[in-house]
């Protein structure tokens, strides 16, 4: 499953990926989380704190982290996936 994140602006990042429960239910303990129906896409803070609860829920997934979110955050270069397993399990 890829999951893409980016940065929306100054305040917030978007996540998208295919529809997984898993995926969802994760995101959805994110405080401040919100869903835009129309572009299937989920919107959290951009903050060092969902950063990091996306870090750990995410990361063993295969994560593409958009170039201009990586340079301004250098902590995500070290967001490198772990080999690929077939099943993964999201808090």
């Amino acid at each position: 499953m890829k999951i893409r994140l980016a940065k929306e602006d100054e305040t917030c990042l978007a996540v998208t990926f295919a529809y997984e429960a898993s995926i969802v239910k994760a995101i959805r303990s994110i405080d401040g989380r919100r869903w835009h129906p129309a572009s299937k896409t989920w919107f959290i803070p951009y903050t060092l704190l969902a950063l990091e609860q996306l870090k750990e829920m995410f990361l063993r997934a295969d994560v593409d982290i958009d170039a201009e979110l990586v340079e301004e955050c250098p902590a995500l270069e070290e967001w490198e996936p772990m080999e690929p397993v077939e099943e993964i399990s999201y808090r």
